[in-house]
């Protein structure tokens, strides 16, 4: 089945993208757009917005970070962002953001852990969080940092933020 962007687009209101109805050399293309909403039955569904102006466009493209660049201190607030994780953030070691790795399902973050852990006293070890098997919570953590959950990148239906000039 063939990726369209308006299925997943809903879920990047307030993300930055550009005006892809307009070539890239055009002023419209990239004018400090966010994406503001998103009407379905529109012929122009996409309703973009900067400091100065909105618009509505055919056609965007939003500006997304993989998930290959994902900070440490990114992925340690992700793994503590649910309360029934033992572990306090002082003592998590290291966060590794791993992807396809080899006997495990893609895109998982290691977090290795040492430090007092509730009535048990001391713990220590590794957690893994799979990132296709998150709570609502470590989803909307995610999304709102502008992470591509849905592979748009891959798909040329997203631009990604870490190749682009200036990183915007």
């Amino acid at each position: 089945m063939e990726k369209k962007l308006i299925d997943y687009i809903h879920f990047y209101i307030g993300q930055p993208c550009v005006n892809s109805w307009f070539a890239e050399t055009h002023d419209m293309y990239d004018n400090g757009w966010i994406l503001a909403g998103v009407d379905k039955m529109s012929a122009k569904p996409y309703k973009l917005d900067n400091s100065d102006d909105f618009t509505w466009s055919k056609e965007v493209l939003v500006i997304l970070r993989p998930l290959s660049d994902m900070t440490e201190e990114e992925a340690i607030a992700l793994y503590c962002s649910e309360p029934w994780h033992h572990v306090s953030k002082s003592y998590i070691k290291q966060a590794v953001i791993k992807e396809n790795v080899k006997g495990h399902q893609p895109n998982i973050i290691e977090i290795d852990h040492a430090g007092p852990s509730g009535s048990s006293g001391y713990c220590m070890g590794t957690d893994l969080l799979y990132l296709n098997k998150l709570s609502a919570r470590q989803f909307a953590f995610l999304l709102s940092r502008g992470f591509d959950l849905f592979g748009l990148i891959e798909s040329g239906l997203a631009l990604d933020k870490t190749k682009r000039e200036g990183n915007v």
